[in-house]
């Protein structure tokens, strides 16, 4: 399954941090990796052996930074959401796509069910706002999900 990688400026990043939605691993356009360790970003594969953290650069120098990470199909709160709602009927279910919408911005997600007897669609939201990680119309098992 084909990642998407997407790119956030330092200020961004530390937004997904207080939301906590923060990726597991960024790249930042200086070519480090950094790895979140629950609490704070470190470079990844540091030749000295020590943890060099992310924050210890200057705030001007970092706020002019991108950094790329790979989006996940489902973020942790979509996946609890969805795990939530597919819980009782879990066996009987076949995948999950977003389908988009014929006119305007909006998305949804479908639930589709073994043989056609179980379809659930959830409530719209607008394009790019959450799901990002999957393609549209795009059927997911449960375990390309995760779920």
């Amino acid at each position: 399954m084909a990642t998407k990688v997407k790119e956030v400026t330092y200020g961004q990043l530390m937004d997904m941090i207080r939301n906590n939605t923060q990726p597991d691993k960024i790249m930042a356009d200086v070519g480090a990796t950094y790895l979140w360790d629950g609490l704070n970003y470190y470079r990844d594969g540091d030749e000295l052996g020590y943890k060099s953290l992310l924050s210890k650069y200057s705030q001007k120098y970092l706020a002019g930074m991108k950094f790329k990470y790979e989006v996940p199909p489902l973020d942790a709160i979509e996946k609890e959401y969805i795990n939530n709602i597919i819980k009782p009927f879990k066996k009987k279910l076949y995948g999950i796509k977003v389908v988009k919408r014929f006119a305007g911005e909006s998305e949804w997600i479908t639930i589709v069910g073994g043989g056609g007897d179980l379809n659930v669609s959830l409530p719209l939201f607008k394009k790019g706002t959450m799901y990002e990680g999957l393609e549209v119309n795009k059927v997911y098992t449960l375990e390309e999900l995760g779920l």
